[in-house]
C-alpha cells in the first residue's frame, strides 16, 4: 500500500496531506522499515539464543526488590489469566467451563520456562482467545498448534516475519477489539440497569487510560462505593 501509494504521489495523482506525510516517511528509509515491519529480536535472527540468562546476573537474586516484582507480575499475570478465562468461557458455544486451577499451574510453569531462556512472563490474553474462538477452533488443539506455528515461524524464518506489516496486524488487533466491544454488548448492559452501566463504563475508561489492573481495581472499588446503602442494607437483614 505505502509503495502505491508513493508512486501515485510521484506521478502527482495525489496532493493530500496524508500523502505528503507518506512521502516524509518513505524518503527516510530507517523510518520506513520501523513503520512497515514487525521487530524480531536480534539475536534470534543471527541464531544465537544464550540460555539460562538470568544466571548471568546471579548476584541480583540476593536483591529484595527481584522477589517483590516476582510477586507482583505473579499476581498481575495470575489476575489477568483469570479474567480472560471468564471472559473466554462466555464466548465458547458449547458452554464449557475452563479449569482454573489447572490454567495457573500451566502458566507457573511456562513461566517458570521462559524466565530460564530470558523470556518474558506469559499470561492468557482474550484478543488470542477470542480470535481462535472466531476462527472456529474447538478444542486445545488450536492452542497447542499456535505456539508451535510462533516457535517455528520465530526460529526457522525469522527474516520472513519481520516483512509482516504492523498495519496488518493492527488491522486484526481492530476487528477482534470491536468484536469483544460491538455494540450489542453495550446495549445489553444498559438494560441491566444503571448500577451495572456506569461500572462498566467506568472499568473501560479506566482500563483504556490507566491499565489492566488498575482498571478492574477502580471498577470494583467504584461499585462497592455506588451500592454501599444496599450492602449495609443487606447486612442488617442477615443480622436479624
Amino acid at each position: 500500500f505505502a509503495e502505491s501509494a508513493l508512486a501515485n504521489i510521484k506521478r502527482g495523482k495525489s496532493k493530500s496531506g496524508f500523502s505528503r506525510q507518506l512521502q516524509a516517511i518513505l524518503a527516510d528509509k530507517d523510518r520506513y522499515n520501523e513503520l512497515k515491519n514487525i521487530t524480531v529480536p536480534t539475536l534470534i535472527i543471527h541464531g544465537t539464543i544464550d540460555p539460562l540468562i538470568p544466571f548471568q546476573e546471579g548476584k541480583r537474586t540476593s536483591e529484595p526488590q527481584v522477589y517483590v516484582t516476582a510477586i507482583v507480575i505473579a499476581l498481575v499475570a495470575s489476575l489477568e489469566t483469570l479474567l480472560c478465562v471468564e471472559a473466554s468461557d462466555k464466548q465458547d458455544p458449547f458452554k464449557r467451563d475452563t479449569p482454573t486451577n489447572r490454567e495457573l499451574k500451566a502458566q507457573g510453569v511456562g513461566n517458570l520456562i521462559s524466565g530460564l531462556i530470558g523470556g518474558l512472563p506469559v499470561t492468557q490474553v482474550i484478543v488470542r482467545s477470542s480470535a481462535n474462538a472466531q476462527s472456529g477452533g474447538k478444542t486445545k488443539m488450536s492452542a497447542i498448534i499456535h505456539g508451535f506455528l510462533l516457535l517455528f515461524t520465530v526460529l526457522l524464518i525469522p527474516s520472513i516475519l519481520k516483512m509482516i506489516p504492523m498495519a496488518t496486524l493492527a488491522a486484526i488487533l481492530f476487528v477482534v477489539g470491536y468484536k469483544l466491544a460491538r455494540p450489542e454488548i453495550f446495549k445489553k448492559m444498559k438494560a441491566a440497569g444503571k448500577v451495572h452501566f456506569s461500572t462498566f463504563i467506568c472499568t473501560i475508561l479506566a482500563i483504556c487510560f490507566i491499565n489492566l489492573l488498575y482498571g478492574i481495581i477502580i471498577g470494583f472499588i467504584f461499585f462497592l462505593i455506588i451500592n454501599k446503602g444496599k450492602l449495609q442494607t443487606a447486612e442488617e437483614s442477615n443480622a436479624q
